[in-house]
């Protein structure tokens, strides 16, 4: 006989909860066992020990989540649940397509305040604990089953009208794909993809030296005091011309008493500059802002410039842009994330998202694994021979 469970855990708050943090602790696991229509039929069952409950879930064979994957990885983590032979229910994913895409990531609260009259989780916990730093384990478990037995039940009663509204519109084959389908992005989520963090850091330190040099070839058209490259308006300035207007601290002698006794004083004037145009601007390409023109990629590709020395100008703003965001974003972006998400053996473990993009394609984030540059690509290592 097929049985079902809604399934919900809590965790410490380090890191919103992270399954791949090593300090974002599962604390307790709470499972409660239900008929086909999804009416409680047993006790909740509230596992703390997850090594020494490792079988539990081998008595359910569809379990119904909110947010599924953050509970499987976790789960996953702790050893005690293997998916095989497992049918995945996803309240979050069933409302996201109840409402054609539009609502992006709905809460349980949220989805509970539309099915529910109102319903909402328990606070008290969130308020007395979270908020003041709390952390998930040092909560009194009376307190902890409590609001865990309410998120359950939210999630349960939920998913009861979700399922005869897929039927009304026709969906139900298309959620039980995604919900196939659910199962396989957490498993590429959990495995994750192995980075060459030492290697990719070594072409970060290379291209620090390209854009060094780059900026120096600018830098010989510039007169702009202290000129920002990554300023739109500053490049503006530099390829088209205009007012630049600054301020200048001029020293007006020292403070005579108080807290900053004998240091200088300054007095606060504003200058402008009259900077000459290097290349006319394109016809429409003016910006709200009086006086200045876009410089995105698109719009400096297009220029005319009347001399050599202008269009490498332009070609070095254009390389310089491309390098350095594929230096901060992935040769030395990546290692940065992997650092502050504390992920293990530099494997990144990005998210894949079915509940995003309007369109029901899936969406990748933290980093973006869809978009990744071939640079970066050539540096995930394949595990197997």
């Amino acid at each position: 006989m097929i049985k079902y469970a809604v399934v919900d855990t809590e965790t410490s708050t380090i890191d919103k909860g992270h399954p791949f943090n090593p300090k974002a602790k599962l604390v307790v696991t709470g499972i409660m066992p239900c008929d086909k229509n999804w009416n409680q039929t047993k006790p909740t069952i509230y596992i703390y020990d997850h090594t020494y409950e490792a079988k539990i879930f081998e008595d359910f064979k569809v379990l119904l989540f909110h947010n599924a994957k953050f509970d499987i990885h976790h789960l996953r983590m702790a050893k005690c649940l293997d998916l095989n032979g497992i049918h995945i229910r996803d309240s979050q994913y069933a409302e996201f397509l109840i409402s054609n895409q539009r609502h992006v990531m709905p809460s349980l609260d949220e989805i509970a305040l539309k099915y529910l009259n109102g319903e909402q989780k328990i606070d008290i916990i969130k308020k007395d604990y979270w908020e003041k730093g709390i952390d998930t384990a040092k909560v009194p478990k009376d307190l902890l089953e409590q609001y865990l037995e309410k998120d359950l039940d939210l999630t349960r009663r939920c998913y009861q009208q979700q399922e005869k509204i897929l039927q009304e519109q026709n969906k139900v084959a298309l959620y039980r794909l995604g919900c196939a389908d659910l199962k396989v992005l957490e498993d590429m989520e959990f495995n994750g993809l192995l980075y060459n963090k030492e290697e990719s850091l070594n072409k970060g330190k290379e291209l620090d030296g390209i854009l060094e040099t780059i900026l120096k070839t600018i830098t010989t058209f510039n007169s702009i005091p202290n000129f920002n490259i990554n300023s739109g308006d500053h490049i503006s300035l530099l390829l088209y011309g205009g007012v630049y207007t600054y301020d200048v601290r001029i020293p007006i002698g020292v403070y005579k008493t108080g807290e900053k006794t004998g240091e200088p004083r300054y007095k606060i004037l504003q200058q402008q500059l009259e900077i000459p145009r290097l290349v006319e601007p394109l016809t429409k390409s003016e910006l709200k802002k009086e006086g200045f023109f876009s410089t995105d990629e698109k719009t400096l590709l297009s220029l005319k410039p009347k001399s050599k020395e202008i269009k490498k100008l332009i070609q070095d703003l254009l390389t310089y842009s491309k390098t350095e965001k594929l230096n901060g974003t992935y040769f030395k972006g990546i290692p940065k994330l992997i650092e502050q998400k504390e992920w293990s053996d530099n494997i990144i473990h990005g998210q894949l998202n079915q509940c995003v993009a309007v369109t029901g394609r899936l969406s990748s984030s933290k980093p973006n694994q869809q978009n990744f540059d071939p640079a970066a690509k050539a540096l995930c290592i394949s595990r197997y021979d």
